[in-house]
């Protein structure tokens, strides 16, 4: 018996080793990308325009997104067509756009809101100029960023043409 418990912890331990999984390349974990803002809407009261969103809940992946670290909006004025305005496309809104303002997590308590549904939601007013009223168009369009600077795709483009109300 003393002969036979060595050879049967040298057979237990050489099962695991034999039966390892599936062989292949090792692969380098794949990035966390953030869930891009869906729900995005704009409205305009007067003299101001109300970006309505709600921020993701999840990585691209489906796994949870621990939280948000910051929302940036971006503006793109765009001039009459006329003026040689197009619209730019999504993929390079980075570039030609402006970032309106970047909103801090500690700053989110000053913009949300809850729906009559039970979500969080949260709306930026947007301050109109005169300026605004002569251009052709305004495109909106956000972006959220998480812990570690990982940042998501840009928002669909939301493109605004300011109406001037008379009084």
């Amino acid at each position: 018996m003393k002969k036979f418990f060595p050879f049967l912890i040298f057979v237990f331990l050489l099962i695991p080793l034999t039966s390892c999984g599936k062989k292949g390349p090792i692969l380098p974990p794949l990035p966390k990308v953030i869930q891009e803002i869906e729900v995005f809407d704009i409205s305009q009261k007067g003299e101001r325009l109300f970006l309505e969103w709600e921020n993701p809940t999840v990585f691209v992946d489906g796994s949870p997104l621990p939280e948000i670290s910051e929302v940036e909006i971006w503006l793109f004025e765009l001039e009459k067509k006329g003026a040689g305005g197009k619209k730019p496309a999504r993929d390079e809104f980075e570039k030609v756009a402006t970032l309106l303002i970047s909103l801090k997590q500690e700053e989110f308590s000053r913009y949300r809101i809850r729906t009559e549904e039970g979500s969080v939601r949260f709306v930026y007013p947007y301050k109109l100029t005169k300026k605004h009223f002569q251009l052709d168009s305004l495109i909106f369009s956000l972006r959220v960023k998480a812990k570690k600077r990982r940042k998501s795709e840009f928002s669909p483009l939301l493109t605004v043409q300011p109406l001037m109300l008379s009084l």
